[in-house]
């Protein structure tokens, strides 16, 4: 999870955790939108979907899904 949100934009880094860690420990999934900074220094607008949940023998975090970049919709 830290590896990922070292992606996001600060601000918006406890709210995507949360969503994330809710879906991990709960089995569910999650949806969140957030800014991510593009190399330019832009920062672009992406939803992210999956499903998570806990590796049974490692017990770490295991995170399926997709990031759509929405900044035309924003």
């Amino acid at each position: 999870i830290d590896g990922y949100l070292e992606h996001v934009y600060p601000d918006d880094r406890p709210r995507v955790r949360d969503a994330i860690e809710r879906a991990v420990t709960e089995g569910g999934v999650h949806q969140v939108e957030m800014r991510v900074p593009g190399a330019d220094g832009s920062l672009r607008w992406v939803v992210s979907r999956g499903t998570g949940r806990l590796d049974p023998i490692r017990g770490t975090p295991l995170i399926e899904g997709v990031s759509i970049d929405i900044t035309d919709r924003k």
